[in-house]
């Protein structure tokens, strides 16, 4: 059995935080029931779309974020829906919700309601600013919740706007961090035998991140400086450090003082070497960056990315790396090697391969067992556990209970 083979956890909420988190449980082995409108969760409609043409049941994130699923549609808006979601609840020993624990409440979920009979029962709620202060009512986008607490004010290329960052990393993080609270209110609860509730708020997650924004923080809060936005590739020292352009892409590098041998090996320049050897303090000599700079824009000019990564870091241990786009990834011998890229076959996407296990385990670990569901594909099985039969669910969805 996987790690979390025993758990039954019921998903409450749209976008990718709460999906990440449910992800999370889904690919140690948690039976995750996704619950979606029956419109649909607005990121079956995110591009890009397997086949080229958009559509609800091939959307790349939403495959990758549900993957492990089981899922089902509802409208708890009506006495039957909300009666229906309150036996999902029932069944469940952890509840994922992005929505507030007073939201949650209006739900008919909460500790009070649920506890007498599931002693243990988890309940974890994201909002974008808590359960209390000014702004809990408030709620937030990706973009908007990064600009807040987030490192976009350190982010970007002066004098440009600040950027925040991209591909629903925000969410993502913010995810990771609900899923390590609930898991570990899991594990509280079981030991004490106490039901949990849990509250995380996204903006605290991104204030708390070491991407840069918990630093800023700690810097201004002992310095009173604040830290701003940097050019791009500079440094204390005159040494290469950064992202440069090589003859089919890109590398990123860096030097130090102790790597500098590697690296005039590498280059094979002898004028490089004697100036080296001339200036003992080259390493923080204004005058390296002119010297240096045409010589290592020649060596990457002339060599590919994997040229690069294996003259530099394989063959001396200068650490300079490809910049890889997605299919240099899905091609790499290495994670080829490990299994990285497991593919699973959807109904409507087809076959696809997507990233695989985040950490590895001795026992119970990962394992891709099925592709994200179809809309409401699990209706009739999970409804047929709770003793609704067929009739009942054919008259539920009549009347866009589900």
């Amino acid at each position: 059995m996987q790690a979390l083979g025993e758990l039954t956890v019921l998903e409450l909420g749209e976008g990718v935080a709460v999906a990440f988190a449910g992800k999370t449980f889904a690919d140690f082995g948690a039976d995750v029931i996704k619950v979606e409108s029956p419109a649909g969760d607005p990121a079956r409609r995110w591009g890009p779309f397997a086949g080229g043409q958009p559509d609800p049941e091939a959307s790349a994130p939403f495959l990758f974020f549900n993957r492990n699923k089981r899922g089902v549609t509802l409208d708890p808006a009506s006495r039957s829906g909300a009666g229906l979601l309150a036996r999902l609840a029932a069944g469940a020993d952890l509840i994922l919700a992005a929505l507030s624990l007073r939201d949650l409440a209006g739900l008919g979920i909460s500790l009070s309601a649920l506890a007498p009979e599931r002693p243990a029962v988890v309940i974890a709620s994201l909002t974008a600013f808590g359960e209390d202060g000014p702004y809990r009512d408030f709620r937030a986008t990706e973009l908007t919740a990064d600009a807040m607490g987030g490192p976009v004010s350190m982010t970007g290329q002066p004098p440009r706007a600040p950027l925040s960052k991209p591909m629903h990393l925000v969410a993502a993080q913010v995810g990771n961090t609900l899923a390590a609270a609930a898991l570990t209110a899991v594990v509280a609860s079981r030991r004490a035998g106490e039901a949990q509730e849990v509250e995380v708020c996204a903006t605290e997650v991104l204030l708390t991140s070491f991407d840069r924004r918990a630093i800023g923080l700690i810097s201004y809060a002992v310095t009173g400086d604040t830290i701003t936005r940097p050019f791009g590739g500079s440094r204390a020292n005159s040494l290469p450090f950064g992202r440069y352009p090589c003859a089919d892409g890109f590398v990123v590098l860096a030097c130090t003082p102790r790597w500098v041998p590697r690296m005039l090996a590498t280059l094979g320049d002898a004028s490089l070497v004697e100036y080296f050897a001339a200036h003992p303090d080259a390493a923080t000599r204004p005058q390296t960056v002119g010297v240096l700079a045409p010589v290592l824009s020649r060596w990457l000019s002339r060599h590919t990315r994997d040229e690069c990564f294996a003259q530099a870091t394989l063959a001396r241990g200068w650490p300079v790396f490809p910049v890889n786009q997605p299919g240099d990834l899905l091609s790499d011998a290495h994670f080829a090697g490990r299994d990285y890229f497991p593919e699973l076959v959807h109904p409507v996407a087809g076959p696809h391969r997507g990233p695989g296990a985040p950490w590895r385990m001795q026992d119970g670990g990962y394992q891709a067992r099925r592709p994200a569901p179809t809309l409401g594909q699990h209706n009739a099985d999970v409804y047929g556990e709770l003793g609704v039969d067929p009739a009942q669910l054919l008259r539920a969805r009549a009347l866009g209970i589900v």
